[in-house]
């Protein structure tokens, strides 16, 4: 029996831009990942355009996790609460027979603001989603730039109430000038907490304005990768990610991009990054990566 303790939801923005919805892929191991070898791809699930449940449509599925005491994933949507409230769903996935075939939804919740309201739209951009082992969901939002929405990193129940909020370092934050912060779709995609529970992960996918620039067919981008102390709620350290370039050729098409769009932490020191790279003509290349910190 596969224990599905570990895996990564290859469900990106790039997917959701094409059809809104999103395919999802999961790559799961045994319970103890010791080498990238010991990860398998076991199968993928599309859901159809214009598929609902309980009145919201159930597209941009952007990040997953898992909660082995109920045997359910909870995977968060990255609607800006524009088709529905901002809002996660419980999925019911069966990996007995050591492969993918079928997910079903099960419930939806709806987040919650620090007044109990639901969030109006585009004030967030919810994009990663990890479970504590005490039954509570921190969830990532990319923020709004063109709003100058700040991104973040925020605690909620499996109810959808507001427990928490991280603070973020000011220099992710987005400016009026456009000079510093975080560029638009492309802040924190990502979001893992480490097995001992005492460290959260979260990048952004492509360089911060004043880090330098995005990728292309030619350079990667230096993402941060930002580690926070959950005992303490603090960050306390970031790495520099330079994601690989473009997939493809000079001339694949006019928006074409590559981030580093999911992470998952093996331990304190290694996690495994997905790079997700896109263009009209080429399609989606996804990459699975090892990585030391």
């Amino acid at each position: 029996m596969i224990i599905p303790k570990v895996f990564v939801c290859l469900a990106t923005f790039s997917l959701w831009l094409i059809s809104e919805f999103a395919t999802g892929a999961l790559t799961t191991s045994s319970a103890t990942v010791t080498k990238s070898k010991d990860i398998e791809f076991l199968g993928e699930v599309t859901f159809p355009t214009k598929t609902t449940f309980k009145r919201t449509e159930v597209g941009g599925l952007s990040g997953i996790t898992y909660d082995s005491r109920k045997n359910v994933y909870y995977s968060i949507s990255d609607d800006r609460s524009q088709k529905a409230p901002a809002r996660f769903y419980t999925l019911k996935i069966d990996l007995s027979a050591g492969s993918l075939k079928k997910v079903d939804v099960v419930n939806v919740t709806t987040l919650l603001k620090a007044d109990g309201k639901p969030f109006p739209e585009l004030i967030l951009d919810p994009e990663g989603i990890a479970l504590t082992k005490d039954g509570k969901l921190f969830i990532s939002s990319e923020g709004y730039v063109d709003k100058l929405v700040k991104p973040f990193v925020n605690q909620f129940s499996l109810t959808g109430k507001l427990l928490q909020v991280l603070p973020i370092p000011s220099k992710f934050l987005p400016s009026a000038k456009g000079n510093k912060g975080i560029r638009n779709n492309l802040a924190f995609e990502s979001l893992t907490i480490t097995p001992n529970q005492k460290y959260l992960f979260t990048a952004t996918e492509n360089a911060l304005d004043q880090d330098g620039d995005v990728a292309t067919v030619t350079a990667g981008s230096p993402a941060r990768i930002l580690k926070y102390n959950l005992s303490a709620a603090q960050p306390i350290q970031e790495f520099l990610y330079v994601t690989e370039p473009i997939a493809g050729n000079a001339k694949i098409s006019r928006f074409s991009a590559n981030g580093l769009a999911d992470l998952l932490a093996i331990d304190n020191t290694r996690l495994l990054s997905l790079e997700r790279s896109f263009s009209l003509i080429k399609g989606h290349t996804i990459k699975l990566y090892e990585v030391s910190l």
